[in-house]
């Protein structure tokens, strides 16, 4: 009586002891069942086809064996988008949860550093980051959503460099700002593992608490323009840069800092601080500037018909 291999479904000679098809070993007690290596539906021995996808054994490994990854590199900077083509995609694996996930070359099926489905099939797409740390990785596919050894069925290895950083800075076009206006700061230098760990710049009074912040902006890898809204309130504000939102606001994360101060229209006569759009001084009562610029917000003398920081006609 043949003897069916059970890693291959091959029909042997009951002589043999080792598979003539696959080089595996042959066990004498036959199995009852077999599993669709395609699909992984479980078959009665003698089902010449899957009662599932309808493949016999053979085509339905000749079928995995036709996936395939195809990388666009074999070197990336750490963060940039590793772009992988996975060929032979079938429905059944998508509906399986197939899978795509780049992994340190070596480790373990569980230790995704990052992962995604693919969302057709035939040849698919997917766009995978390479982790910052240099070193060597690959990109392993596996055909359902229990990654082990038994689903895997392509990897495709590349290697990264470190990410190369440009200098932080906070750039404030002026020291002094006016209150009730919309202002632009400059934050240059974020890295893409900065705009990874959701990096933001927060708007602070001078000797606040890190978690109590007037208002805040996410930032972009590259150079930013960030708008912040000023309100009414005066004082001494600080713009802080943090490198990461993990909700925690710790010192150690501030990787770049600026102060500046936000003052109402001064006296023209004797020079006290007053608050937004005041029609006399509250000190001594002199009738104020209404040359405020509905441009640029800057406050100009009465006298002026047009403003002296943009132009503008008041």
């Amino acid at each position: 009586m043949p003897i069916t291999c059970r890693s291959c479904g091959h029909e042997n000679k009951d002589t043999m002891r080792f598979c003539g098809e696959c080089g595996g070993k042959l066990e004498t007690e036959q199995p009852t069942t077999y599993t669709c290596p395609a699909c992984g539906h479980v078959n009665k021995m003698a089902a010449k086809f899957c009662g599932e996808c309808g493949l016999p054994p053979a085509d339905a490994k000749a079928q995995l064996a036709s996936v395939t990854i195809t990388l666009e590199k074999s070197s990336y900077e750490g963060g940039d988008a590793v772009i992988a083509t996975m060929a032979g995609v079938t429905q059944r694996m998508l509906d399986d949860g197939a899978f795509a996930t780049v992994l340190s070359v070596g480790a373990p099926h569980h230790d995704s550093q990052d992962w995604r489905y693919p969302e057709s099939t035939g040849s698919a797409r997917i766009e995978l980051m390479a982790p910052f740390e240099a070193g060597n990785y690959e990109v392993r596919f596996f055909r359902s959503g229990s990654p082990d050894d038994s689903t895997l069925l392509s990897s495709a290895a590349f290697s990264t460099t470190a990410e190369k950083e440009s200098p932080l800075s906070i750039i404030l076009d002026k020291k002094v700002c006016s209150p009730n206006t919309e202002t632009i700061f400059t934050v240059n230098g974020v890295s893409k593992k900065m705009e990874h760990n959701r990096a933001f710049l927060g708007l602070y009074r001078v000797g606040a608490d890190n978690s109590s912040y007037v208002t805040w902006q996410s930032l972009q890898a590259g150079d930013n323009q960030v708008s912040m809204y000023l309100s009414e309130e005066t004082g001494d504000f600080e713009l802080r840069l943090f490198r990461i939102d993990n909700g925690e606001y710790n010192e150690s994360d501030i990787v770049a800092r600026a102060k500046f101060s936000v003052k109402g229209p001064a006296c023209p006569k004797c020079g006290h601080e007053n608050p937004p759009d005041p029609k006399f001084c509250n000190e001594c009562g002199t009738k104020m500037a209404t040359g405020k610029c509905k441009e640029c917000g800057a406050d100009n003398p009465p006298d002026l018909k047009f403003c002296g920081t943009c132009g503008g006609k008041l």
